[in-house]
């Protein structure tokens, strides 16, 4: 078996065609090189000013040099055949697979990382980057930050490795399907198995703990393995640097869920929530009573000065909810203040009328969600309070005993709302699945 040591430089940006400058790769039979390749890439864009700093590869050197599709074929039958290995080796695979896909060439090989090879064979190290490890195991790097100096320093880190544990102990982390070859290299295999199977949020955490992504999933386990095994190769390169653990909150409920994700994304604002933080309701539907006295319901865009009886994306969405509500109930829609040439009843008939419709059309605004739980004699919560999401937990029917909301509140978790939520709330009250709404007065 043939291992092809490899390190790439990049402009420092995605991973995406046209982001290596630089690729050096060393043939290795585990004991000793078998051949080699490195070669400038011309990248078909300028470099940072920070990139030509590190590396000293500069816009004039990358003129001469050929695209990547022109020596796609060439690299592409260096790695083919062998194990890919690299310090980090995720971050360098993300980046290659992304120009062989342009050129159409598809390339699944197995991976080997040798941080994590190195954690093995040298435990307890301060730190295990490629500058530190040459300096505590006396490597030599003659050009840092160039390709085929890095390449070279790997090579004699990988063979230390192989002297040290041993070459079975080496195989050990080709297994395809272990999480070995595909978690960032600063989570140890047993970050999957320590996360539940069960429905929840998720946290990605830096070296800080800071929460850098969060996410909700049906299966919170099965989630975190598509994040790093299927998902956009752009983000796992990065994900792949920045990741440093991960933990989870179990709800039961995707509703919960939902709700604990959008509280926890408005309060830690994580850099990779890109979307997520931008979703924001747009609009609403509204009560008030004109001149004339009637009562009116109307859609408007929100502006945070009066709570909404519904809330919607867009306002055309709220228009037309409005719409319907007026030609199930038999409303003229110039009592709603958008145009018609149906007759407006008198103000009294309308108003008992329209009260009498909100009842059948509004859901409660106070209400006890419930969910099943995660044993069978417990259930997942969500109290509902003016429309709007109070507080979740889990209760055992069986043994505890509740005897008032305030007697709730005192077993469950707070939960700030916001207009997203609020729609998520009558979202699941409009198609009840797998919960029960219990009214509160």
């Amino acid at each position: 078996m043939l291992f092809a040591i490899t390190d790439i430089e990049t402009t420092g940006g995605r991973a995406e065609p046209g982001s290596i400058t630089e690729i050096a790769i060393v043939l290795h039979d585990g004991t000793k090189e078998v051949d080699r390749f490195e070669t400038l890439i011309n990248p078909g864009k300028r470099l940072p000013p920070f990139v030509v700093q590190l590396t000293g590869i500069t816009d004039a050197m990358l003129s001469r040099a050929p695209r990547f599709e022109e020596v796609a074929d060439e690299i592409y039958d260096f790695l083919k055949d062998a194990v890919f290995v690299a310090h980090n080796v995720n971050f360098d695979f993300h980046y290659v697979k992304q120009e062989f896909s342009a050129c159409g060439l598809n390339w699944t090989p197995l991976r080997m990382c040798t941080i994590r090879l190195a954690r093995k064979a040298f435990p307890g190290l301060e730190r295990y980057g490629l500058e530190y490890l040459c300096r505590a195991l006396h490597l030599t790097n003659v050009q840092a930050h160039r390709a085929l100096g890095d390449t070279l320093a790997t090579v004699q880190l990988f063979e230390m490795v192989w002297n040290e544990i041993g070459k079975d102990e080496v195989f050990n982390f080709l297994g395809r399907g272990s999480a070995e070859t595909f978690l960032p290299h600063q989570l140890p295999e047993s970050t999957i198995d320590d996360l539940p199977k069960s429905t929840g949020v998720y946290f990605m955490r830096d070296a800080k703990g800071t929460p850098i992504y969060i996410g909700k999933a049906i299966n919170i386990r099965k989630r975190i393995k598509e994040h790093f095994q299927n998902g956009d190769p752009s983000k796992k390169a990065l994900f792949s640097n920045e990741v440093c653990s991960i933990d989870a909150i179990e709800t039961s409920s995707e509703l919960v869920a939902l709700l604990v994700e959008d509280e926890a994304i408005r309060q830690f604002q994580p850099k990779f929530n890109v979307a997520q933080k931008k979703r924001k309701t747009k609009a609403g539907i509204f009560e008030m009573t004109d001149q004339r006295g009637y009562l009116k319901l109307v859609a408007t865009t929100m502006t945070g000065q009066q709570s909404p009886l519904r809330v919607f994306p867009t306002l055309p969405a709220a228009e037309r909810w409005l719409i319907r509500f007026c030609e199930n109930y038999g409303f003229s829609l110039q009592c709603m203040g958008l145009p018609s040439d149906q007759d407006i009843e008198p103000v009294t008939v309308h108003n008992s009328r329209l009260i009498q419709a909100k009842k059948k059309a509004f859901h409660p605004n106070h209400a006890l969600i419930t969910f099943r739980g995660r044993e069978s004699h417990e259930l997942m919560v969500l109290l509902v309070e003016n429309g709007l999401p109070n507080a979740y937990g889990y209760l055992n029917y069986k043994e505890e005993q509740i005897h008032d909301i305030d007697e709730l509140k005192e077993k469950l978790t707070p939960l700030s709302s916001s207009e997203l939520s609020a729609s998520f709330i009558q979202h699941y009250m409009d198609a009840p699945k797998g919960h029960r709404i219990r009214p509160l007065n």
